[in-house]
């Protein structure tokens, strides 16, 4: 059951970011994307609950089981692979559609403030400088706490051109934050090798660039990330019984790995008969011959 609620709650949100992309939800005002916002927040922590779930029952009948088969432990060991590279790619989408939406959220609030009048108040009182603590407050508190939160990058390559954009947004861009202040947000942001890599720099406004350069140079690995779409496009579920659901699924699946390519500048266009071979020969035999005819 938790492993039908993780792909329920993966394609809804692969559903609501296309919504999103493609203009279907309202985003006119900063109240409309916020509720956008903790809508995808909620999505991501089902997911997260399922996926734990999923893992947990698996454990579990890991452990009660008796030792199987060389080739079925195979089987298992590549489901349960495609099952993880599904999980990543749902927590991409996740930070994309975040990040999208939390930058159009500041943008919309930074159009609606407003402009301070021309003329002076006609009768400056004593309150004009507790209006100056006050502003002054509110722009410390803006400071010490970014728009949106990101997880730790702890090396993946899957999991890096997510970090980086996201950590893009959040903090280099913020023009009130100094390049040590970036430096020192990065450090806390990563782990293991790619920390390593952070603290070689010194924790000066010249050592953010070198550490940000640091771990463009290890982890832009293109080929890297266009290996992992190809080894889920690859390693799809076969689908046994006639299911519409499971048809669906298949379908987002082959759809998520060619947009995936197409954003690492691959050029599906002609790769046709290539899907077309690996979705039918992952249809049960009754589905297959009623699409043949």
């Amino acid at each position: 059951m938790s492993l039908e609620a993780f792909i329920r709650q993966a394609d809804r949100l692969v559903t609501f970011n296309a919504e999103v992309v493609g203009g279907n939800v309202p985003l006119t005002s900063a109240q409309f994307v916020n509720i956008h916002i903790s809508e995808v927040k909620s999505l991501w922590a089902g997911i997260k609950s399922a996926y734990d779930q999923f893992m947990s029952d698996r454990a579990s009948e890991e452990q009660d089981e008796e030792d199987d088969e060389q080739e079925e432990e195979a089987e298992a060991a590549s489901e349960l692979e495609t099952f993880q590279a599904k999980y990543n790619s749902a927590y991409i989408t996740y930070c994309e559609c975040l990040a999208r939406l939390t930058q159009l959220s500041e943008d919309l609030q930074r159009q609606t403030v407003p402009k301070e009048p021309s003329v002076s108040p006609p009768n400056p009182s004593p309150q004009s400088p507790n209006s100056i603590i006050h502003n002054d407050q509110g722009s410390n508190y803006s400071f010490n706490l970014p728009p949106c939160d990101i997880e730790v990058f702890n090396g993946d390559y899957m999991s890096w051109p997510t970090f980086r954009d996201i950590f893009t947004a959040v903090y280099i861009k913020n023009s009130r934050l100094s390049p040590v202040e970036r430096l020192f947000h990065l450090t806390q942001k990563t782990k293991g090798e790619a920390r390593d890599i952070v603290q070689r720099a010194p924790l000066t406004n010249q050592g953010f660039q070198l550490a940000w350069k640091g771990l463009c140079d290890r982890f832009e690995n293109k080929r890297i990330l266009v290996n992992g779409q190809l080894k889920v496009l690859f390693n799809l579920p076969v689908i046994n019984s006639e299911s519409a659901s499971a048809i669906k699924s298949l379908q987002r699946d082959i759809n998520s790995c060619i947009a995936a390519l197409s954003l690492y500048d691959i050029d599906v266009r002609s790769w046709d008969p290539i899907f077309v071979f690996l979705c039918s020969n992952r249809l049960p035999d009754s589905t297959l011959t009623l699409w043949e005819q």
